[in-house]
């Protein structure tokens, strides 16, 4: 299998005045199974040189989550199911979890085990109705039966109460609703909310 490849010169971009090129970028192809392979190069497409080691491993994937929800306040603790969990070389080499743009933690390989897929199993783990159970489905990729996935179970979903921390309007019966009126005339009744004001919870004229 041929991949096209770049010749660079070590910085990148570091424009270095009648500088050789020094180092080569090639991006690795599709390969079907996790094995090691043979890496060669060649500047004209006929003499190959290197011989090079180079180990294909499992992608990882993320195929199931366990449990779908939990609180704003996080500590749940989610088991993930996917590929490639432990297919790091050397294996000591880190693997995050990543939860959006909050947090990332490291994966515990002690953690992970290796075991075959069994849809009824999972859906019993979820304790969840057939109807969610549906909509769930819609959004996931069929994993065949008996097949060898990782399951991880040790992420803890993050805190992120703190995006929803706000103190709602003093106003009896509003229920946390603010109304915006807009147009002439508009009769306006400002309350000031903020605490750390001189007139917190005063009428404000201007």
């Amino acid at each position: 299998m041929y991949s096209d490849a770049f010749m660079e010169t070590s910085p990148m971009g570091s424009m270095k005045l009648k500088a050789l090129p020094d180092q080569i970028r090639c991006r690795s192809p599709i390969w079907e199974s996790p094995e090691q392979i043979k890496l060669d190069v060649s500047i004209n497409g006929q003499n190959y040189y290197g011989d090079f080691p180079f180990t294909m491993v499992d992608p990882i994937s993320t195929l199931r989550l366990s449990p779908l929800s939990g609180p704003v306040d996080g500590g749940t603790l989610l088991t993930i199911y996917g590929s490639g969990m432990n297919a790091s070389i050397p294996e000591e080499t880190e693997v995050l979890v990543k939860f959006g743009n909050i947090m990332t933690q490291p994966i515990d390989k002690s953690n992970i085990t290796d075991i075959e897929w069994n849809d009824d199993d999972y859906y019993d783990e979820l304790h969840l109705s057939e109807k969610l159970l549906k909509q769930a489905n819609a959004n996931w990729d069929d994993i065949e039966d008996k097949k060898h996935v990782d399951r991880y179970s040790g992420a803890i979903t993050p805190n992120i109460s703190h995006y929803f921390d706000f103190t709602p309007p003093d106003v009896k019966g509003a229920g946390g609703v603010i109304p915006i009126l807009i147009g002439e005339n508009v009769a306006i009744n400002v309350t000031d909310h903020r605490e750390n004001s001189t007139t917190y919870k005063s009428k404000i004229e201007d």
